[in-house]
């Protein structure tokens, strides 16, 4: 029974040892591209449900710092400043002409997401799905609609200004991608807030985002380069 225990514990320091030098931290840079909008409702009559707004092309940058907890199972911390908001579209005339009055809030970004990888993290090509929280600090907005204190499906006439919107807001973030060579990955996610960022008796809004992030694992970057020196 020793035996077979002593053998047991040496493997496993064996297989540890190869996971440490195999799935050894990646850390570095993000990009990311926005497609947001938001979504507005008024708690006084449920029965309309809720209205989007247009889409909102922004972007924003940030660092991430991955750890492996297994062999497929990772978790993944960001910081990030990102801009969020909506367009609103709307005609003016006569003669008929579409205007277009953005409105951006921009915040700062803590996320803690779990990611589950289907093939060895080592493969030149890895898919995975993470799933998260993300936290948000509103730093400021920059509002051209007048955010209407009635329900309706785009802003108009109103009450409210980025004064009245909460600083702190807490969302999901579900997202698929790609590890390429490992130095860059390539994901798609959409992030949903949990709180409203705005609540009152007569209207509530929720940040609501598509995105595209591009990350470069610079901790690889580093290591080729002093693999290069060694040799």
């Amino acid at each position: 029974m020793r035996k077979i225990l002593f053998i047991f514990l040496v493997c496993f320091a064996a297989s540890s040892a190869d996971a440490q030098d195999f799935y050894q931290p990646r850390y570095g840079i993000t990009y990311i591209q926005n497609f947001s909008s938001q979504i507005n409702y008024d708690p006084r009559h449920p029965e309309d449900g809720k209205f989007q707004w247009n889409t909102l092309p922004a972007s924003g940058v940030g660092a991430f710092y991955q750890h492996f907890i297994h062999r497929k199972i990772s978790l993944t911390a960001q910081g990030a400043f990102q801009v969020k908001g909506f367009n609103e579209v709307f005609q003016s005339g006569p003669p008929f002409t579409e205007n277009n009055r953005t409105n951006k809030f921009k915040y700062a970004t803590l996320e803690i997401t779990p990611a589950y990888h289907f093939f060895d993290p080592l493969k030149d090509v890895t898919p995975f799905f993470a799933a998260g929280l993300n936290g948000n600090y509103l730093i400021n907005t920059q509002l051209a609609s007048r955010i209407s204190s009635e329900h309706v499906s785009f802003p108009t006439g109103g009450q409210y200004s980025g004064n009245d919107f909460r600083r702190w807001s807490l969302g999901y973030n579900l997202a698929a991608g790609m590890n390429i060579n490992n130095l860059l990955i390539l994901e798609g996610k959409f992030q949903k807030d949990i709180t409203p960022i705005l609540s009152e008796e007569n209207l509530q809004i929720w940040n609501w985002v598509w995105s595209l992030n591009f990350k470069v694992n610079i901790a690889q970057v580093i290591r080729e380069q002093k693999a290069k020196k060694r040799h």
